[in-house]
């Protein structure tokens, strides 16, 4: 199937883009009615200064320069230098909320000024994540075929006319119609083709996906939202700021210092008992003078300038430091050395700031600052699904197996000082432990440095992950859509990912990779799940929690040499131990009894 082309699908996208930018381009006046009832209150989280407070300073200035022309220069000189200051809180707070109801339409026009130039320049093609990549929270990929090629497309890139490929179980990323079947679809349906009565020993073939072609754009969906609901997000920090400001001092803080004062000139003019005494420097001059300290912090200058300087300070902590993995050891050779947290030159920090305030760069400085954002959090606690703290990359972390040793006192005799570095002994059940390199993503290596000793027992594990090795990820994708399906008929299941990436252990076991020549390829996959039986009483705890679908992954293969069939195979404990009839000890094959079961549970 051909599709759209790179170069029309982007032209499509732009004018889209132009054509959502363009309704929303017609804003107000900056001088309308509408934007004058924001400077109120900075309820917009805008950082614009209050009407209340700049009337507040005002009247503090012409109280001083009114107290200067009887008496003392220096009032003049506060007032005038007061008024400079307000002057320019005026300006920077209009300038400010200009930034912040423009923004939006601002990058938005830069994106299609953008997509403008790579239309223009008429790309063959796009790089693209690999078509079988794990799923991801951060973005939202779709099949879809360009240049007679099938690709795997952020949803964002869609446009009217392109084909998608809708996968069984997945929720569809945009508003598409399947002209085969008359059956249109609307964003967030979950494909769900229909599956025929299975009996309990069914072989059938994985579900086949559904060609659709897409009818709207769904990044000018996301554009129309984002002007719909406003441009604007008030932060808990932007919250807190507007407490401070408008409910402790505005309505506590303020007028009882103005009592204060206020009681304090009354009780000094009625001591003195001078009438001829200067009224409005016993009155108006003092309490000027005492709320002046108060009415700083409402000037917008002091947040704007430390929000932009503490995100200039954020955005240099990538490029200043290194993250450190507490995990692996320092005297490790092949490790990498630590090194210390440089902190960024302070003209850099500074010219990064002011980028930011004149709304330079990619990001969003004014509405979706990411200073803000981290400052509201509290707490931060990293778990999986689990509740134990996990590694940055999932990869391998144990393994485990079992040995005839326990039987041999002699053997037991040379091998006690190097299973005395294993994580775990239980008569004859071992585990190994793995630490991740720094070097490398999901790079790992034995805790044990006499792990070359139980490499006979480590083999059938290193030849698993050669065999059912990620090569065959698109039959595994298959697979998962399919389950699915499955859990969405069967109620509290969902289909979970058991199959991880076994490349790591096989490199940690420096195991050839000319070791699969020995095996005929293609290998058979057989792929087999087991359904919840509904007489089964309800999982105790929240309705909520979901039972994983047991599932198992297998590849038959042939060896060439002695003609036996070797099944490898990776999935669910309970699948797994139910085709398991023997177990490797290191040396021969063994019977797998109930005691053996009791210890891998």
């Amino acid at each position: 199937m051909q599709g759209l082309t790179t170069t029309r699908a982007l032209f499509l996208l732009r004018n889209s883009l132009s054509a959502e930018v363009s309704v929303f381009n017609r804003h107000p006046s900056m001088f309308s009615l509408e934007n004058f009832k924001a400077f109120k209150h900075s309820c917009n989280g805008c950082q614009v200064l209050c009407i209340a407070y700049g009337s507040l300073t005002l009247l503090s200035v012409m109280i001083l320069i009114a107290n200067g022309s009887v008496h003392a220069v220096y009032d003049i000189c506060a007032g005038v230098w007061l008024f400079i200051l307000l002057l320019a809180n005026v300006l920077l707070a209009i300038y400010v909320f200009h930034m912040c109801s423009s923004e939006l339409v601002r990058k938005s026009q830069g994106l299609v000024n953008l997509i403008d130039r790579m239309a223009s320049e008429k790309l063959s093609s796009l790089i693209t994540p690999p078509l079988h990549c794990p799923a991801s929270e951060s973005i939202e990929l779709c099949w879809t075929y360009r240049d007679g090629i099938l690709v795997n497309l952020p949803s964002v890139l869609l446009v009217p006319g392109d084909i998608i490929v809708l996968r069984p179980g997945h929720p569809v990323v945009c508003r598409c119609h399947s002209f085969m079947r008359n059956r249109s679809f609307e964003r967030g349906d979950v494909y769900l083709p229909e599956v025929g009565h299975l009996s309990s020993l069914s072989s059938v073939s994985p579900l086949e996906p559904l060609t659709v072609e897409v009818t709207e754009c769904p990044a000018a969906a996301v554009l129309r939202k984002c002007h719909m609901f406003g441009a604007h997000t008030i932060s808990p920090l932007e919250k807190e700021y507007d407490l401070v400001l408008h409910s402790c001092f505005e309505k506590v803080l303020l007028p009882a210092v103005a009592f204060v004062c206020f009681l304090s000139s009354v009780s000094r003019y009625f001591a003195y008992q001078r009438l001829d005494l200067y009224w409005l420097g016993s009155f108006t001059v003092d309490l000027g003078i005492a709320m002046l300290p108060l009415l700083f912090p409402s000037l917008p200058i002091f947040f704007i300038g430390f929000k932009f300087y503490n995100s200039a300070c954020l955005s240099h902590t990538d490029k200043y430091n290194i993250v450190r993995y507490p995990f692996v050891d320092k005297r490790r050779k092949d490790s990498t050395p630590f090194v210390e947290d440089k902190k960024a030159p302070k003209r850099n920090v500074f010219s990064t700031a002011a980028a930011l305030f004149l709304g330079r760069g990619n990001g969003l400085p004014f509405t979706s600052n990411l200073y803000p954002i981290l400052g509201s959090v509290t707490s931060v606690t990293m778990i999986n699904k689990k509740g134990i703290l996990s590694w940055p990359d999932p990869s391998v972390e144990k393994a485990f197996f079992f040995s005839s040793d326990a039987d041999h006192p002699s053997k037991q005799k040379i091998r006690c000082d190097t299973l005395s570095a294993l994580s775990s002994i239980t008569k004859g059940a071992y585990v190994m432990d793995f630490s991740q390199e720094t070097t490398q993503a999901f790079k790992v290596h034995f805790d044990d440095p006499n792990w070359h000793i139980l490499l006979s027992h480590l083999r059938p594990l290193g030849l698993n992950a050669l065999l059912n090795s990620c090569l065959l990820r698109s039959e595994y994708c298959r697979f998962l859509d399919h389950l699915r399906v499955i859990a969405a008929s069967a109620p509290g299941t969902t289909a979970v990912a058991n199959r991880r990436c076994l490349c790591p252990l096989r490199d940690a076991m420096q195991l050839s990779r000319d070791a699969i020549t020995q095996f005929e390829q293609p290998p058979t996959v057989l792929c087999a799940y087991r359904r919840r039986a509904a007489v089964l009483p309800p999982v105790p705890g929240s309705p909520r929690y979901k039972i994983p679908l047991s599932n198992l992954f297998a590849t038959i293969n042939k060896d060439k040499g002695s003609c036996y069939v070797q099944m490898m195979c990776q999935g669910s404990a309970d699948m797994v131990l139910d085709v398991c009839r023997y177990y490797w000890d290191g040396e021969v094959a063994r019977p797998l009894d109930q005691t053996h079961i009791k210890r891998i549970q």
